[in-house]
């Protein structure tokens, strides 16, 4: 998708969806005519860290999403909600170091490393992951999550 604007108080937002060419005359230009695919993927990971916002995770993705993570898949308008609702009881709380991205059109990949504090309240670090996500139209269309937890004991 294409979008110009124009830098004024209030934005004239031409943009281009499939073969048409639209118009939007708004004070704040669409939140989705505005992301990257990268910058929506670091949306998401902006609200996973933020405990108030990360119930909120679900206006990123596409009402038919599927997420897979190792050994389970959510799909559908859902989707989002079960797959917080997997990662509840798995850990006290962890997070991402980011080693890499690397991004091809609608796809971005992230590769790093996860850190955090098991259900014992055992510190984990060095845990590899990899995240795939596919972005269509602005929203998260699938998210394929792999990862060492199990191997590394931690879940």
């Amino acid at each position: 998708m294409t979008v110009w604007g124009t830098p004024t108080k209030h934005h004239l937002w031409w943009y281009q969806r499939g073969d048409s060419l639209r118009r939007s005359y708004v004070t704040e230009p669409p939140g989705w005519c505005m992301q990257t695919p990268r910058a929506v993927v670091e949306a998401f990971f902006d609200r996973m860290a933020d405990t108030d916002r990360r119930e909120s995770i679900g206006e990123l993705f596409v009402e038919d999403a599927v997420i897979t993570v190792p050994g389970d898949r959510f799909e559908g308008v859902d989707a989002a909600a079960a797959f917080l609702a997997y990662l509840e009881p798995r850990y006290a709380w962890a997070a991402k170091e980011f080693d890499r991205w690397i991004t091809a059109d609608d796809i971005v990949i992230s590769i790093g490393r996860l850190y955090g504090v098991d259900n014992d309240g055992d510190d984990f670090t060095d845990v590899r992951y990899v995240d795939i996500y596919h972005v269509v139209d602005g929203r998260i269309a699938r998210l394929d999550i792999y990862n060492d937890l199990a191997v590394a004991g931690v879940v």
